[in-house]
């Protein structure tokens, strides 16, 4: 459980004098990790996000891990502030060092529509 994006408004442009509000909101997640055999895991995630301007959004999705050195994963997240979409995605693990790739599938009026983020990451 936590709060995400709190704040005031904020200008979006670099020459921008109109202002609007960060969509604030209160988080609630729950997780479920199973260890399949020896170097095989299983992890399915949920979660809920209530924005202050009285919407919702859930999500949930499964991952599955090899000796903690590859991922895959696949979700979906449903809501109205950012639309339906679903997701794939690969990660690599090695000496702390995450890549992470993922692929956002959605309608083809859907801004997120055939999207690929990739993540570079450290873990101390």
């Amino acid at each position: 459980m936590g709060l995400e994006n709190l704040g005031g408004k904020v200008a979006v442009g670099k020459y921008s004098t109109t202002k609007f509000p960060i969509p604030s909101s209160i988080v609630f997640g729950l997780g479920w990790k199973h260890c399949l055999a020896d170097c095989h895991n299983l992890e399915i995630l949920a979660d809920a996000n209530y924005y202050f301007h009285n919407e919702l959004s859930a999500s949930i999705g499964a991952e599955y891990s090899w000796n903690s050195i590859i991922s895959l994963r696949a979700g979906y997240h449903y809501g109205k502030l950012i639309p339906n979409y679903a997701s794939l995605g690969l990660g690599f693990s090695f000496k702390g060092i995450n890549l992470d790739f993922s692929y956002l599938i959605s309608k083809k009026e859907c801004p997120v529509n055939n999207s690929i983020l990739i993540k570079l990451g450290y873990c101390f």
